[in-house]
């Protein structure tokens, strides 16, 4: 461990996406631990003691399980609750609805209640009063449940789809799963406080990374995509794949507001 640095074990695998916030093409997917893609049949020798140490007639299943879990994209496979990173579409929905802007003002007293629902703040004294661009910067849970608020469940159940989050991305990858959200009708207003800084729902991260270039890109809605194009053994092109733009989810001014504001937290200035 390097001096001064903490470590974190992460138990089930870490993953890095990088996209053209333009295009939707990816130009970096990793997910680790990975494998060798020279051996893909050879495991972890953890795991292949593991497997050694089972009875013999449970051994053929285990090795399959480890393979399968070994081989697993969590990039487009697995889902998480995107947490904070979610955030900034809360902010967008609100911007774009005319709910909020620079002048809205939000207290933070280290928690807030709701319906005798009890939500800290990551600070627990509190930011006390927060303007819209302070509370982002702030990554403040009480500020963006009042936020969500103003934004209303039906609103809010929109621009989650709007952000692709209610359906596969589309990438030209195998194994994609979908998202967890709630249904229409259970969908309640203590959901709404914790989904609006981006808990107790689950998303996969090339949803997520989606969602993020369309705020970085000026509100467009990208397919992600990793084949450029496919060649014969000649080199010749038998096929090409371009930039598909879904849908405008936030207007350009909105999500240049964000981003500008992300970009304040981030460098000090916010």
């Amino acid at each position: 461990m390097l001096e001064g640095i903490q470590t974190y074990n992460v138990l089930n695998k870490g993953v890095c996406i990088a996209m053209d916030v333009n295009t939707g093409a990816i130009k970096a997917m990793v997910t680790s631990p990975g494998y060798d893609l020279n051996a893909p049949y050879t495991l972890p020798e953890a795991d292949q003691k593991m497997i050694e140490s089972l009875p013999e007639r449970d051994q053929a299943r285990a090795e399959s399980e480890a393979l399968s879990a070994m081989w697993r994209n969590k990039a487009v496979a697995d889902t998480y609750m995107p947490g904070s990173v979610f955030k900034m579409c809360t902010a967008s929905m609100a911007l774009e609805e005319g709910k909020s802007n620079d002048d809205s003002t939000f207290i933070c007293n280290g928690s807030i209640v709701i319906k005798d629902k009890e939500i800290h703040c990551h600070t627990l004294a509190g930011h006390g009063v927060e303007d819209f661009t302070l509370a982002i910067c702030n990554s403040c849970n009480p500020a963006f449940i009042q936020i969500g608020q103003l934004v209303g469940m039906q609103k809010f159940r929109d621009y989650y789809k709007g952000f692709g989050f209610a359906d596969k991305t589309g990438i030209d990858l195998p194994g994609e799963s979908g998202s967890a959200f709630w249904d229409k009708d259970a969908f309640a207003f203590t959901d709404l406080m914790v989904a609006s800084f981006g808990q107790n729902f689950e998303i996969s991260p090339i949803q997520q990374v989606m969602a993020v270039t369309t705020v970085a890109n000026g509100g467009y809605l990208m397919t992600p995509y990793l084949v450029r194009e496919v060649q014969d053994s000649s080199g010749n092109t038998l096929k090409t794949y371009r930039a598909e733009t879904r849908r405008q989810v936030v207007s350009t001014e909105t999500a240049q507001t964000v981003a500008a504001i992300l970009e304040d937290g981030v460098s000090g200035d916010g």
